[in-house]
């Protein structure tokens, strides 16, 4: 039994130590593991808004740690990139069925009473077909609004930059915008300056420069009263080309300048429930204006109304008057 004994002694000894020994390294690593467990159940729940910066431990763990908290950083910033897009679909469908069912509803109606109608007289049915035409453009130009921003927004979205006379491109524009205005009983007023020692050139995609134009010009020419005015002022300088438009409409509110240029905005409901928009016209504009390196800005002018202002960066190099020529036609 004492040989035995002493034979085991050392056996029961490291068996002590290793019982020991591991209590006290169980004891030191259960708080961290206890935090990475717990960090792996608020991801599960897409809860994300924490930190794993100081687990401690040993190296190792902290180590496991620092890659974990990599990995927590970069699943914040995918899902809430995803849920952001995600929550702005949902504003777009909702947006798109509630800006269809008032033009919808009115097409409806009048075919309706054209259908029930047994004397079917030529002023009544011509009344009838003109509100049926503006109803039917007004939703077109919403879908047309929904898609252009789906498109602008996509990650692979590129602009077919060309060089372009600016000053040449804008004075046709103007005659068009005359004309839409004369038709609602605005007076338009242009206005074009540049430099001398300017080229007035600018590279840009034509489509996408015309579609920032027509937006500002329509939301203008939609707040505008029959019998006011607008001007659109061209001012090309050595490095920008500045393209303003101003309105003697009701202006923005404080809160509209705050929130102008957001996706959906569509300002006080009281000026914008029977407008027939839904709030994408001044998001195109900054967004492709941002997409030509360029900026837009708005306000309230002293004397009311309000001005949308584009600035784009004006083309130095030299290219042939044939290239201008072709793209203008």
């Amino acid at each position: 039994m004492f040989i035995f004994g002493n034979m085991a002694a050392p056996f029961l000894f490291i068996l002590l130590f290793t019982i020991l020994f591991a209590h006290r390294i169980g004891k030191r690593l259960e708080p961290p593991i206890a935090k990475l467990i717990d960090g792996a159940a608020r991801i599960r729940q897409n809860d994300l808004d924490f930190t794993l910066s100081d687990v401690g431990g040993s190296k190792e763990l902290t180590q496991l740690a620092s890659a974990f908290e990599d990995m927590r950083r970069a699943l914040h910033t995918s899902l809430t990139t995803q849920w952001q897009m995600d929550q702005e679909r949902r504003d777009m469908v909702a947006a798109i069925a509630h800006d269809l069912r008032t033009p919808l509803t009115i097409i409806q109606g009048h075919v309706d009473n054209l259908l029930e109608r047994k004397d079917k007289q030529a002023e009544r049915l011509d009344k009838y077909l003109h509100t049926i035409r503006k109803s039917t453009d007004r939703a077109v130009r919403l879908l047309d609004d929904m898609n252009l921003v789906s498109e602008i927004d996509q990650p692979d979205f590129i602009l077919t930059k060309r060089p372009i006379d600016l000053m040449a491109f804008c004075q046709e524009k103007a005659e068009e915008y005359q004309m839409m205005c004369a038709a609602k009983r605005i007076d338009f007023q242009s206005s074009f300056h540049m430099s001398d020692d300017d080229p007035g050139r600018i590279d840009a995609d034509v489509h996408r420069l015309e579609q920032m134009m027509d937006n500002v010009i329509a939301n203008s020419i939609r707040f505008t009263p029959e019998g006011g005015q607008i001007r659109w002022r061209i001012n090309i300088g050595p490095e920008t080309a500045v393209i303003e438009t101003a309105d003697s409409g009701p202006g923005f509110t404080e809160a509209d300048l705050s929130y102008l240029f957001n996706k959906f905005y569509q300002g006080d409901p009281s000026r914008s429930a029977a407008k027939g928009h839904a709030g994408l016209g001044l998001y195109i504009v900054k967004t492709l204006a941002e997409k030509h390196g360029g900026s837009v800005a708005a306000g309230n002018l002293p004397e009311g109304g309000a001005y949308v202002r584009i600035i784009l960066k004006v083309r130095h190099p030299a290219f042939s008057c044939e290239s201008v020529k072709s793209i203008n036609k």
